[in-house]
């Protein structure tokens, strides 16, 4: 089993054992977006963590999702060149030369 994963900081409320909220909402979005074995950040995890944390990142773009009203900047997870991310039967996709926007 492949799990798609989607990470976005802000807003989260908890109320009679439920989550809600923009930070979840977005979260959900970005978690559709994600490959399967993939992770997803968005930009405001990005900003937080980039220079923070000895990982690479590769910029996927500026996306408009699912019922979110404002476009919102996405990031792949990098792990030793290698996006996190299985593609076709296992295959591994490889990270690209050109990372705009990611110092790394």
């Amino acid at each position: 089993m492949e799990i798609r994963t989607g990470v976005h900081l802000g807003d989260v409320i908890v109320q009679d054992y439920r989550v809600y909220g923009d930070g979840v909402n977005i979260a959900a979005r970005l978690q559709t977006v994600a490959d399967p074995g993939s992770i997803c950040i968005s930009e405001a995890v990005y900003q937080q963590v980039y220079t923070k944390v000895d990982l690479a990142f590769e910029d996927l773009g500026v996306r408009e999702l699912k019922n979110i009203e404002h476009p919102i900047r996405i990031w792949w997870l990098v792990i030793g060149g290698i996006v996190v991310t299985a593609v076709g039967l296992g295959q591994l996709r490889p990270l690209g030369k050109s990372q705009p926007g990611n110092p790394r």
